[in-house]
């Protein structure tokens, strides 16, 4: 289980509101970790050749395995996915 999916776990354990921004790095977290490079990830997102329902589904599944009740949808995942190639993009990793 990736350390943001756990996160949100202690949070809903706390019956405590779970962090838009947490529910975010946890989905770009699983979604990276379903791919070989970050770069190939950015290019598929950026090019609209990413299955973003298959992603969708993929983090879902991966929060329903670790127990969390907080589910994510197609839009999020677009949102955290453009905040994460835009913040890389700035750090000079894309």
């Amino acid at each position: 289980m990736n350390y943001n999916i756990s996160q949100i776990l202690n949070f809903e354990n706390c019956n405590a509101g779970v962090p838009i921004t947490l529910i975010r790095d946890a989905a770009v977290e699983t979604i990276r970790d379903n791919w070989a490079h970050d770069l190939d990830l950015a290019e598929a997102f950026q090019s609209g050749n990413l299955n973003i329902p298959a992603e969708t589904e993929s983090v879902n599944e991966s929060l329903a395995d670790a127990g969390c009740r907080t589910r994510v949808t197609s839009p999020e995942i677009e949102t955290a996915l453009s905040h994460w190639v835009s913040a890389e993009t700035l750090r000079g990793n894309m």
